[in-house]
């Protein structure tokens, strides 16, 4: 259902809506606003944004200071559903989904968890939610009731029709709750496996986790004990043969038998960071086949950053609020609201000591330090000092250059890698254009006029 509103923001940067005649209807009053949806629409207050240095084009980066909170508004103006919630979807089929994973209605009342077993969740569409875990996807219905276990890739979801997933989903035996215990039906509510559990979780991987009299164990499809009882505080679903576990803080792997193929000795950011497959090799002992990637692994514990090492061994503590992604074998990372590189064996080889840092690109990051850029090479030197306001990236050994940050009144010139003024800052941006010059033909008029 659309809307004859739009959102706009006015001169004082608050948020309203307008009609198609431009008409405001809805005061400018919110701090952030997302278009109409179904008849409502996300709306916030308390959101500001605040300075976070330039990229390496030199174009201002802006960070959250405060992400306020966000409600739902109808057509009207009246506030529908309060203004207290994480930033949530637009609504679909009716449902919006939170930040916490849960779904509300129309009227704010939360009617989906999700399980918690799930990283992630899409929005409705058709009445069915896309759900995914370990990178593999499935369906759920507007009851929650999972109609497609988390077993397939995404391409596999995305090529085949959800009645056909549906169908190959009833094939496999559904949990069923009789006299106080869990058993397994098929689709025609015919019963597979006998009512014996006191849980019974669905089937993975043609693997399902039980438990009864206080013991936890996987079953096949027959009902049959697949592996020895468990000790882990928790188990996930098997996915590829494989299934994480748990034992306190601590995550490893075990196989369809219940051997511990990875041993339960990694946080859970390192599992996530590398493949199984690599996992169990580093950790047979075998000597391991092909080549490896030298390069460091980002990976995340908690709400920080740190990085691994080929055999999956911690090089760097995790404590970098961010980390971007690796250019010309150097990324970039933020410590304290400063930035600095790790190179790629892991070497914390420049500290976070600047305001802001772009990539490095031409073997030069644009680095800024109190308001004003220089330039630094791979090894952390400022071959160029801070001096001017804004500096672009290189191209071709070149930089445009200006001594403000003031678009409207700057003064542009060139510089090349040394920090020699090539073209010195006396020409406007529109000067620039008009001049219809390339930076090096400009440059070589420049050089011959010196000569």
């Amino acid at each position: 259902m659309s809307s004859n509103l739009n959102v706009f923001c006015s001169d004082s940067g608050k948020y309203g809506y307008q009609n198609q005649n431009g008409e405001v209807l809805i005061e400018p009053i919110y701090d952030q606003a997302e278009n109409f949806s179904e008849g409502l629409a996300a709306v916030n207050l308390g959101y500001e944004m605040g300075d976070g240095g330039t990229d390496r084009l030199g174009n201002p980066i802006w960070k959250i200071i405060n992400p306020g909170k966000w409600g739902f508004i109808d057509e009207k103006g009246d506030v529908i559903i309060p203004i207290i919630h994480g930033h949530p979807n637009n609504f679909s089929d009716g449902l919006a989904l939170l930040p916490n994973r849960t779904f509300i209605d129309r009227t704010g009342k939360v009617v989906i968890t999700l399980d918690k077993h799930y990283e992630g969740v899409g929005d409705f569409k058709g009445g069915f939610a896309k759900v995914w875990i370990s990178g593999l996807f499935g369906y759920i219905d507007r009851s929650g009731k999972v109609v497609v276990p988390a077993v397939h890739t995404k391409a596999q979801l995305e090529q085949t029709p959800i009645e056909q997933l549906i169908a190959q989903a009833n094939q496999q035996p559904i949990p069923f709750f009789a006299a106080e215990k869990w058993g397994y039906k098929n689709y025609l509510d015919e019963i597979l496996i006998p009512a014996t559990f006191s849980t019974a979780c669905a089937f993975s991987d043609d693997m399902a986790l039980v438990e009864r009299d206080g013991k936890w164990f996987y079953i096949n499809k027959d009902g049959s004990q697949a592996t020895p009882c468990l000790s882990y505080d928790h188990t996930d679903n098997f996915a590829h043969g494989y299934a994480r576990v748990r034992s306190g803080k601590l995550w490893g792997y075990i196989n369809k038998v219940g051997q511990e193929v990875v041993p339960v000795k990694y946080e859970l950011g390192i599992l996530v960071a590398l493949p199984v497959q690599r996992l169990i090799q580093i950790n047979s002992q075998q000597e391991t086949s092909g080549k490896i990637n030298p390069e460091t692994i980002p990976f995340k514990s908690g709400e920080k950053w740190g990085f691994l090492n080929e055999r999956a061994e911690i090089i760097i503590t995790p404590k970098f609020k961010s980390i971007f992604k690796f250019t010309e074998g150097m990324i970039r990372v933020e410590l304290s609201g400063k930035y600095g590189f790790v190179d790629a064996m892991g070497q914390h080889v420049i500290p976070c000591i600047y305001h802001s840092a772009s990539d490095f690109y031409e073997g030069i990051s644009i680095i800024e330090r109190d308001k004003i850029k220089g330039f630094i090479d791979k090894t952390g030197k400022e071959t160029m000092l801070p001096k001017y306001g804004y500096i672009s990236i290189f191209q071709d050994g070149i930089a445009k250059v200006s001594g403000t940050q003031d678009n409207l009144n700057a003064k542009y010139g060139y510089i090349d890698k040394t920090g020699t003024e090539l073209v010195p800052p006396i020409y406007s941006g529109i000067e620039l254009i008009e001049l219809k010059l390339s930076p090096k033909e400009l440059i070589a008029r420049h050089s011959n006029q010196i000569k």
